[in-house]
């Protein structure tokens, strides 16, 4: 799914009819893109349960000038959002409770962000580079789930906003070296960088458990052999465990995983 570009203004709405007053502010959010990309793969009927997740979420820059008001207006939306959701932790929860075994691999990107808050008579900045997030639940040996965080050139900045006016107009200026003709009143660039690894209660047995829902739901097809380690190949399935068929439509693979040495060898093949 590509919802390409996004923007957001604030405008007035007549609680009468709910119509628009004709105010309408400028831009001060836009996001030039949006690419949503999910791959699932479900396994034997009949109740066909997912057993690998693939979902990737790239945004591209994310810039945009706000005010207190359209700040305080995003929040209270996103508030209403939530409440309009299920509220799963305080409903009763279900007499049985069927777990799922399956593998979600999840990767979202940020091209980059740049955005004011305009707190009359200061100026807020928040600036990142390309910023990364990866996490995924493929359980190993050591690890039950991991999660990496990469946000590069993360800078926050306080600067006087009669001063930023000054040096470009009625915009501010998007630039690191902008900042030093501004009058700065706080300053902090750094880069975050932060790998989660998670070893649950009783991770073998989690283990165990994903390994042979993926194997046996797998089976018919061979989608996600990769997935698979070395011991639990050894307890292949055998035809009077499990009896499947192929499968019913011509589906496209699992993208296998690409190192280094893939890139290489692809290389010299193509020259």
């Amino acid at each position: 799914m590509n919802c390409s570009p996004i923007s957001a203004s604030l405008s007035s709405v007549d609680p009468a009819d709910a119509t628009p007053k004709g105010f309408l502010s400028p831009t001060q959010l836009f996001l030039d893109s949006l690419i949503l990309y999910g791959h699932r793969l479900f396994g034997l009927p009949p109740t066909e349960p997912t057993y690998v997740c693939n979902w990737d979420l790239s945004f591209g820059n994310l810039t945009g000038e706000c005010n207190v008001e359209f700040l305080r207006t995003l929040l209270f939306g996103i508030r209403v959002c939530d409440f309009s959701l299920d509220d799963v932790e305080n409903a009763l929860p279900p007499a049985v409770l069927e777990v799922l075994h399956d593998v979600t691999f999840l990767r979202v990107i940020v091209k980059s962000v740049r955005i004011w808050l305009r707190v009359s008579p200061s100026a807020f900045l928040l600036s990142t580079d390309k910023i990364n997030f990866t996490l995924n639940d493929w359980a190993n040996e050591l690890f039950s789930d991991r999660i990496s965080v990469s946000v590069p050139g993360l800078t926050l900045a306080c600067v006087d906003e009669e001063s930023a006016q000054r040096q470009r107009g009625k915009s501010f200026s998007h630039s690191l070296a902008g900042l030093a003709k501004s009058k700065t009143h706080a300053y902090v660039s750094t880069d975050l960088l932060m790998t989660v690894f998670g070893h649950k209660n009783g991770a073998t047995e989690k283990r165990d458990h994903q390994q042979r829902h993926v194997q046996d739901h797998d089976f018919g097809t061979g989608r996600a052999a990769f997935l698979l380690q070395h011991s639990t190949k050894k307890h292949s399935t055998t035809g009077d465990q499990k009896i499947t068929t192929g499968s019913p439509m011509s589906v496209p693979s699992m993208p296998p995983p690409l190192y280094g040495t893939c890139v290489k060898s692809s290389r010299k093949t193509a020259r």
